[in-house]
This record gives structure tokens, C-alpha cells and sequence, in this order.
């Protein structure tokens, strides 16, 4: 009969009736043993769900303060992202006095930059120039630009018709002071090559270039080695532009 012991199998094959079912004790055993791992198992997966919304919720809270800290920034007058500019500036020439032939080209003798109170930032505060794509004599590099003399010039014999380019880019060093202003000597020579229409841009932490002005001056001074604001004027500033708060969170690192 169902349940009732078998002398032949003794208590090593003792049955019990569980649900209609005969089991034997081993197999209770078994039974027992994978619910405990059952258990053990959900309970690893419980730390673990409650391990993953701690650290959502550390994201979260992360997240927010990011924005409320871009979002104070952009709310300060003349908000910055601090580490969005960096010392890079680029100088993107597109047009000269001209007329340019064959032996044309695009040429200054100094890049002179100036602080907040008007005063010349000295040339060892400023890094180096380089000019992209230029074509120049090895005595007519863009250092020239920033060695103080008045008897070296730059020039970029690439700039060989109205419609083409030249850019510099000038780097400052780390301690340099903010420059607030800047101004352009005239070359030694050929008044035809002097630049008439530019655009100055600061590199940002994104790796690329944010503008910051475009300037245009049709008639440059004629005399040679004098500063552009001789007939501008005055200097060109350099406009620090707020920056907005996409701006802000893509700038920064």
C-alpha cells in the first residue's frame, strides 16, 4: 500500500505520502537543500537590484548638481566655463590691401597683445606662433611676429589671391595675463600684403575654435612698421562672449 513501509527496503527506502506522491527521506533532503539555494540566490540578486539603484540614484544627484552648477555659472553676469578657453588663439586671415600677382602673399612684423589695463603683454609671456599651411622664408617665420623687432617681418607666400587664407594661431603661456586687446604692425615692405579682413578665435576644451570677433579694415596704414590703430583708431578688442549652457556643458572636459 501507498505509505506503508516495505520490509524488504527497510528505513533507507522509508516512503512518505507528500501530495499524493511517494518520496523517500533523500529525497526530502534534496528538496531542502535546493530551496536554501534558492533563497541564497535571491537574496544575492535583492543586494545586487538594491546595490544598482544606489548607484542610479548617486547618478542622478551627480547629474543634477552638474546642471545647477553650469546653470549658476550662465547666470552670473558674464558667465564662463572656466576651463572652455583655453591659451590657443587663431588669427583667420581671408582678404589683403592687395592687388597680389605671383609674388603676392600675406605678411605682418609684429602681433602685439595688450591686458585689461592697456599694458603690452611682454613677448615671453607668449608660447609660440605657428602658421598653418604657411609657405615662408626660414628669416620670415611667424616668431618674427613676437620677437620685438621691427626689422623681421612674417610672411605667408601661400596667400596668393583674394580668395584664399592664412591663419596664425598664438599660444599663450599658462601664467600670461588675460589679453583684452591686440594690435597689428605693419610689414617692412610691399603694403600690398597687408590684411584687411580677419576673424580672431579661441581654442575651447572641445578642440575647437569658439569666435570671438571678425574686423575689417580697408585701408591699413601705409606707412611701414606702425601699429594698425594708428588709422584704426584704436586697438581690437577681444571680446570675452558668455557662453550658453550647451555651450558650457559640451566645454566641458
Amino acid at each position: 500500500a501507498e505509505g506503508r513501509l516495505s520490509p524488504r527496503n527497510g528505513a533507507a527506502v522509508r516512503g512518505v505520502c507528500e501530495g499524493g506522491s511517494f518520496r523517500t527521506d533523500s529525497a526530502r533532503v534534496r528538496d531542502r537543500a535546493s530551496e536554501l539555494a534558492c533563497a541564497r540566490t535571491r537574496e544575492k540578486e535583492d543586494r545586487q537590484t538594491e546595490s544598482e539603484r544606489a548607484s542610479e540614484r548617486a547618478s542622478k544627484r551627480a547629474r543634477g548638481e552638474a546642471a545647477y552648477v553650469a546653470a549658476k555659472r550662465l547666470a552670473q553676469p558674464d558667465a564662463r566655463c572656466p576651463r572652455s578657453l583655453g591659451p590657443h588663439y587663431r588669427f583667420y586671415f581671408t582678404s589683403v590691401r592687395g592687388p597680389l600677382n605671383n609674388l603676392g602673399g600675406i605678411s605682418l612684423t609684429e602681433i602685439r597683445f595688450y591686458d585689461v589695463d592697456g599694458v603690452q603683454l611682454p613677448n615671453s609671456m607668449i608660447h609660440s606662433v605657428t602658421n598653418e599651411g604657411g609657405d615662408h622664408f626660414p628669416q620670415e617665420v611667424p616668431g618674427s611676429l613676437v620677437d620685438g623687432r621691427l626689422d623681421t617681418k612674417w610672411l605667408d607666400l601661400n596667400f596668393l589671391s583674394a580668395d584664399q587664407t592664412s591663419s596664425l594661431i598664438v599660444v599663450l603661456k599658462p601664467d600670461a595675463p588675460e589679453p583684452k586687446s591686440y594690435d597689428f604692425v605693419t610689414a617692412m615692405v610691399q603694403d600690398k600684403r597687408d590684411p584687411t579682413t580677419w576673424s580672431l578665435s579661441r581654442l575651447t576644451a572641445c578642440n575647437d575654435w569658439y569666435p570671438l570677433a571678425s574686423e575689417e579694415v580697408l585701408n591699413p596704414p601705409l606707412a611701414r612698421r606702425v601699429p594698425y590703430s594708428t588709422t584704426a583708431g584704436d586697438r581690437f578688442p577681444i571680446d570675452e562672449i558668455p557662453l550658453t549652457l550647451e555651450e558650457i556643458t559640451a566645454c566641458t572636459p
